[in-house]
């Protein structure tokens, strides 16, 4: 009669027990650890990694299932797309949409249905976070310095605000105060690679800057937890000379 916690799913992987009888809320809110294939039919039902619900879970139990091989977190990923988040999401978006008109039996193999990543340990020497800072233009200087002065602890200097909390806690609150100084003056925020560029930027005649601090890597993967999402532009993998290669990449052809 004992909910488990994630705490218990981590002793029992621990101890080598590879089955255990468990109500099915208990199963609510975790990932299965593999493709969930209805035996009669052939057909994909759930594929790994997809998170157990309700209708889920009774689709299953319909279909004649009896057990089910799960991952054991709840909530916290396992892995996070660091770069590339708009190309996965269209691959997952074409995906849904090629499934829809194959039969099972077709799903299991078929291209559409991969994507081709890179792994990479959050850890290695050569995953660097940058600061993405930010650039207000077609504003007055002085009413937007003010506004966010007024508004949190930072500092000023000439047109480039400095001092706000590291990592995602100070983009946030450097994107709130933007947005709402935005919504009832106008002007643009663009995204700024580099505190130099930055710097020589919002010198310009109505322009204003925002200098932020990148996130720490041992704070990665605990802004994730329970399925939360970082701010856009919270961090770069590239400073702003390697980001040009995206542009230049874009010539490259084979006609």
């Amino acid at each position: 009669g004992k909910k488990l916690n994630k705490r218990d799913w981590r002793k029992i992987s621990g101890a080598g027990i590879e089955y255990i009888e468990v109500a099915p809320d208990t199963l609510y809110g975790l990932f299965l650890g593999e493709d969930v294939v209805n035996a009669a039919t052939g057909e994909i039902m759930a594929e790994a990694a997809d998170e157990v619900t309700p209708s889920l879970f009774e689709q299953i139990q319909e279909a004649g299932m009896t057990s089910l091989s799960m991952l054991h977190t709840k909530g916290d990923p396992l892995f996070a797309v660091a770069d590339g988040n708009h190309a996965v999401a269209a691959a997952k978006l074409h995906w849904e949409r090629v499934k829809a008109a194959l039969r099972p039996e077709e799903q299991a193999n078929h291209p559409a249905r991969f994507t081709l990543v890179e792994l990479v340990n959050i850890l290695d020497d050569s995953v660097v976070f940058h600061a993405i800072h930010r650039l207000v233009k077609g504003v007055e200087t002085e009413a937007f310095c003010d506004f966010v002065q007024r508004g949190c602890k930072c500092r000023r200097e000439g047109s480039v605000l400095t001092g706000f909390p590291a990592g995602a806690e100070g983009v946030r609150l450097a994107d709130a105060l933007i947005a709402r100084f935005l919504q009832a003056n106008g002007g643009a925020v663009e995204y700024v690679h580099g505190e130099k560029a930055l710097r020589a930027a919002a010198a310009a005649e109505d322009c204003a800057g925002i200098v932020l601090t990148p996130m720490d890597k041992e704070d990665f993967f605990p802004a994730l937890k329970g399925g939360a999402l970082l701010p856009q532009k919270t961090f770069s993998l590239g400073t702003g000379r390697q980001k040009r290669y995206y542009l230049e990449g874009r010539e490259i052809s084979y006609d």
